[in-house]
């Protein structure tokens, strides 16, 4: 019976932690999404912000800068036990074409890196020091539309720099 009584403050501490951990990462990016939105705005003579829930956009004449929540992600890139962040930027020049760009933010650097991984790459995850990237490719039979080809890649901070790994 002394088992049980052991084992509930242990499992409440567990999910304790979860919830902490969730909080964490709503309100780190938050603080992107705003620090995305305040250095923009700056940058721009006279822009509209747009912003709901899932991210905020920030346009200027034709071109549209959007950040939204979901490609902002969390893990520990250089190893500092410190929480850094990797998002991607999508830009409209209008019409229906579109740009990404791949940021890492280091807590050590106390600075914005921009990730050179292509126009037509997706960050699909941080695992430990890694960031995971999908690739799309298109061969000569595929329409603009739907690349044909994928590749999964890795980049690791690997003196102090992005790398592929793989």
């Amino acid at each position: 019976m002394k088992k049980v009584y052991f084992i509930i403050p242990l499992v409440l501490g567990a999910f304790g932690c979860a919830e902490v951990e969730k909080q964490i990462e709503e309100d780190s990016k938050k603080e992107v999404l705003n620090t995305f939105k305040v250095e923009l705005v700056k940058s721009l003579p006279s822009p509209s912000v747009s912003e709901d829930p899932e991210g905020v956009s920030i346009t200027q004449d034709e071109m549209t800068y959007t950040l939204n929540k979901a490609e902002i992600l969390l893990g520990d890139l250089d190893d500092d036990y410190e929480p850094d962040v990797v998002y991607s930027v999508t830009i409209h020049p209008g019409g229906n074409i579109e740009d990404k760009k791949h940021y890492a933010v280091l807590t050590s650097l106390g600075s914005q890196v921009e990730l050179a991984l292509g126009s037509n790459s997706v960050i699909t995850g941080v695992s430990g020091k890694d960031i995971l990237v999908t690739s799309f490719e298109w061969t000569e039979e595929d329409a603009r539309c739907c690349p044909s080809i994928t590749t999964a890649k890795k980049f690791s901070y690997i003196g102090n720099k992005f790398v592929q790994i793989n």
